[in-house]
């Protein structure tokens, strides 16, 4: 970012610019001529750089310029760093709890002040829907849901689920999202007597892994159950229970981390929690019935399908 010919000769005051787009400069598909306003706006994201400057022709001497910070919400708090500093990036704090305002001051050494006033945004809600088609899954990385194929004569069904964190006037691509297991349950398991637990109910093995938000603010939920054919069957055959139906407890957190089990000090926002369903039938002695259900949106699939 940089002072302009006229801005040098205007009146003193803060410009700023965000490092990334809003979620809404993608959702609308605006055109790049769109991007340099998008990025002038005040409200930013958790986990968002902003860059200010002092532009204006009463700077004075660049090197007695000094910042101060009103307000928690960014990750600097000693401004002694800026001094002597006509530009300074700040990034908001991405363990924030609820939403901040704060005002930064830039004061000349002739004692004039311009002031600035950011909005730093925390998300409050997520929506959900079914999704099918590429999948941009950050750093360059894609993938197309029609490549998870199951073969005819093979057990298990994937479902793809694109969730959306709101709002979406910031970007959230400095935070990550994580799921974290609530448990397993399955129908009678506090009953008296309890019933044991369903045989084809395994860890919830994909659970503590933080996804990476994308530039429309939304993660993608991959569900579904794949295993060897002729083991499902052994295992309802054996256990006599059919089908098999089971869930596990889901807890969606902000994260700020790397992920993995034993992270849980660097979740921060609760997103909510649903349950992954399971029900797993044999139709017959060589055909299963799978059946997976999150967030509402139910995938099922025969295995004599292709």
């Amino acid at each position: 970012m940089k002072e302009t010919e006229e801005e040098a000769c205007g009146p003193l005051q803060i410009k700023s610019q965000t490092e990334l787009c809003s979620a809404d400069y993608y959702i609308k598909g605006r055109s790049e001529q769109d991007k340099e306003e998008d990025r002038k706006r005040k409200d930013i994201g958790i986990g968002e750089n902003i860059t200010l400057l002092l532009i204006g022709k009463s700077k004075g001497n660049i090197e007695e310029i000094t910042w101060d910070i009103k307000g928690e919400g960014f990750q600097q708090t000693d401004t002694n760093p800026f001094k002597g500093s006509q530009q300074i990036t700040l990034t908001a704090k991405k363990d924030l709890t609820k939403d901040a305002r704060v005002t930064i001051t830039a004061k000349t050494g002739e004692d004039k002040e311009a002031k600035i006033t950011v909005n730093i945004r925390i998300p409050k809600k997520i929506t959900k829907e079914k999704y099918e088609g590429h999948m941009d899954l950050g750093d360059g990385f894609f993938v197309n849901t029609a490549d998870f194929k199951i073969s005819k004569g093979e057990h298990g069904v994937w479902g793809f689920i694109k969730v959306t964190l709101f709002p979406t006037d910031v970007s959230f691509k400095g935070v990550k999202v994580i799921e974290r297991d609530g448990g397993l349950m399955w129908e009678g398991k506090n009953g008296t007597p309890p019933r044991p637990q369903p045989e084809l109910a395994a860890e919830h093995v994909t659970c503590n892994m933080a996804a990476p938000i994308q530039d429309k603010n939304n993660f993608y939920d991959m569900v579904g159950d794949n295993r060897n054919i002729e083991e499902v069957l052994e295992t309802i055959r054996r256990s006599k229970h059919n089908p098999q139906q089971f869930w596990f407890v889901c807890n969606f957190h902000i994260h700020w981390g790397k992920g993995g089990k034993g992270s849980e000090q660097q979740d921060s926002i609760f997103l909510g929690t649903t349950n992954q369903k399971y029900s797993i039938e044999a139709l017959d002695q060589r055909t299963t019935k799978t059946v997976v259900e999150k967030f509402g949106f139910t995938f099922k699939r025969n295995s004599n399908e292709d």
